[in-house]
């Protein structure tokens, strides 16, 4: 689901409430926690989500961004289908796998049933560092190259290993293989790197979600020193307009810039010689369109950032 603006919800009948603060953990300096809930029902959609609230407004922003988001994009889903037999339904919940002074980690599961054949499973995991309430990626932790392929490798063996003759190997590799979108479903424990592959990602439905483990410390030659030593495509260093600068200062928005920075170059090389061109004024034009429409807010950015990657095949 994408990133649709909170402010524009569409008929969404919404409720939100806030209960039970309290210590989630006994680790060092862990964040106290309310349980908040977003409730919303109309004829076409009916939606439950629960989530936590620290009271760090970094990390509360981008939660909330993404619960308006989820029932945004079920909500809007509905004018699509305005025949539905029954509501859309969509129904998440979060676990805290981790609370510390160093991060917190919270894992969002459920479901969204759209009137197919089964229910789909519906996951996001945010790995927030403490000292500023930034949110990390994999990408962020280890080293890109090198950890995919390390993860990559972890992968494919233990869920080989579990499935055994009812795996399909080569569905396996190919839904494992070494590219750090396959992995964005991550929690950073303090001894540990948990994956959670969705169903279809490496095996059938049926099969259920796929989950791996591998101890740091079978990754401690690759983890990096400073999570905020990103690299945006255009150089942070030379960070000139709004929008340049508000990517160089959340990891996430740099991880899109430097995907769609891929994911232009390989259109580039792809197009037809004809084409290179209009390509290229295309690309610019998004560039101003972005620094105009956005600025420096996040959440406009990364909106635009998975449009533009859709845009030129390069995913969302």
């Amino acid at each position: 689901m994408k990133n649709p603006d909170p402010r524009r919800a569409r008929g969404l009948a919404a409720a939100f409430t806030v209960i039970a603060l309290a210590p989630a953990f006994a680790h060092a300096a862990p964040l106290a926690l309310a349980t908040a809930h977003f409730v919303s029902k109309t004829a076409g959609a009916e939606i439950t989500i629960d989530y936590p609230h620290t009271a760090v407004p970094r990390i509360d922003r981008a939660i909330e961004a993404y619960v308006h988001q989820e029932a945004e994009a079920l909500g809007g889903s509905t004018d699509d289908d305005p025949t539905a037999a029954r509501p859309y339904t969509l129904e998440l919940h979060f676990d805290v796998a981790r609370n510390d002074d160093a991060m917190f980690v919270v894992m969002f599961t459920g479901y969204a049933d759209t009137g197919g054949a089964h229910p789909n499973w519906d996951a996001a995991s945010f790995n927030f560092l403490r000292r500023d309430g930034a949110l990390v990626d994999l990408s962020d932790l280890i080293d890109a190259e090198r950890g995919a392929s390390r993860v990559s490798s972890a992968a494919i063996a233990q869920i080989s290993r579990r499935m055994g003759a009812n795996g399909d190997r080569q569905w396996i590799v190919t839904g494992a293989s070494a590219d750090m979108a396959n992995f964005k479903l991550f929690e950073w424990l303090p001894t540990e790197l948990r994956i959670f592959l969705p169903p279809y990602q490496v095996a059938s439905h049926a099969d259920g979600v796929q989950d791996v483990s591998i101890p740091l410390s079978q990754l401690r030659d690759i983890v990096k020193a400073d999570p905020h030593a990103h690299a945006a495509s255009f150089g942070c260093a030379k960070a000139g307009s709004t929008s340049e600068r508000a990517i160089c200062g959340d990891g996430a928005l740099q991880n899109l810039d430097l995907a769609l920075g891929r994911a232009y170059a390989a259109a580039r090389r792809s197009a037809a010689t004809s084409d290179k061109s209009a390509l290229r004024t295309q690309q610019r034009q998004w560039l101003v369109d972005r620094d105009r429409s956005c600025g420096g807010d996040i959440a406009c950015l990364a909106r635009l950032y998975r449009a533009r990657l859709k845009a030129l095949g390069g995913g969302a």
